[in-house]
């Protein structure tokens, strides 16, 4: 009984001191920026207390309309682009952090809407350590961060929200994906 008490307190230790951003809430309340959109997994549930998983997840999203991942992309691309057009902005960078895919679909249709509003969008994967990409950055008006729950860490988007503050590029909001 010890040694069960004993996992589940280091289970929730790791949990707790994890420099891994969990979800997009925590994201806007740490890093002060909009929500400007957030992709839920799809949830499989597997193994022993698969019955009581699901129920307990069923609670809670209850209310909430199921809405597939292809559209969620596209209402999230759709309301970032048409933020930015109401922000006058004519130059977007889209900063990608660890765990987001570039050739996801997310980011295509992200740049397809901001094509829509006329606006020019580039996707900004290695910003930290790319000094092409640094340079790419001094022409944008605005920036979109785009974070992965459980993947990406906090102190890669500080670093790239210090390097975006440091040559007074606004920062129109985050996407969890």
């Amino acid at each position: 009984m010890l040694g069960v008490f004993l996992y589940a307190g280091i289970i929730c230790v790791a949990y707790i001191f994890s420099q891994k951003i969990k979800d997009s809430d925590e994201f806007t309340v740490t890093f002060g920026t909009a929500q400007l959109g957030k992709l839920y997994g799809k949830r499989e549930f597997k193994g022993f207390g698969k019955a009581i998983d699901k129920w307990l997840y069923s609670f809670k999203n209850r209310g909430r309309k199921a809405v597939e991942a292809d559209e969620a992309e596209s209402i999230i691309a759709a309301n970032t682009a048409l933020s930015a057009a109401k922000a006058n902005i004519k130059k977007l960078g889209i900063i990608c952090a660890d765990g987001v895919e570039e050739d996801g679909g997310l980011l295509k249709k992200l740049k397809e809407a901001a094509k829509k509003e006329n606006i020019e969008a580039t996707v900004l994967s290695k910003l930290l350590s790319s000094k092409e990409e640094a340079y790419s950055t001094k022409d944008l008006d605005a920036v979109v961060f785009v974070a992965a729950a459980g993947k990406s860490r906090y102190s890669e988007v500080w670093d790239a929200m210090e390097v975006v503050d440091n040559q007074k590029i606004d920062i129109l909001g985050g996407i969890m994906a």
